[in-house]
């Protein structure tokens, strides 16, 4: 029987830029309980009307550019094998 392990979330960092058709630049990036980058792991960034959703590359890192954002961002990783992150 696998046992779960538990991700951490080791950065996120979101930048608004002000003006017509504001973005914001979202990092994430993904380490397990020892500080070791999750690479595959599936990253969905949410806003009201916008959402990117990809998988963290080979040093655990996932950038999105979401556009028109208003209001939080809510985030979701999962990986099998470890617990699911969810933040809203």
């Amino acid at each position: 029987m696998r046992q779960a392990g538990s991700f951490g979330l080791l950065a996120l960092c979101a930048w608004l830029s002000a003006g017509c058709g504001s973005k914001v630049q979202v990092t994430v990036k993904v380490v397990d309980d020892n500080r070791q980058p999750v690479p595959g792991a599936r990253v969905v960034v949410m806003g009201l009307k916008t959402q990117k959703e990809g998988k963290t590359d080979k040093e655990g890192v996932f950038p999105a550019t979401l556009r028109n954002v208003t209001g939080q961002l809510d985030l979701v990783v999962q990986k099998e094998g470890f617990y699911t992150i969810a933040s809203y």
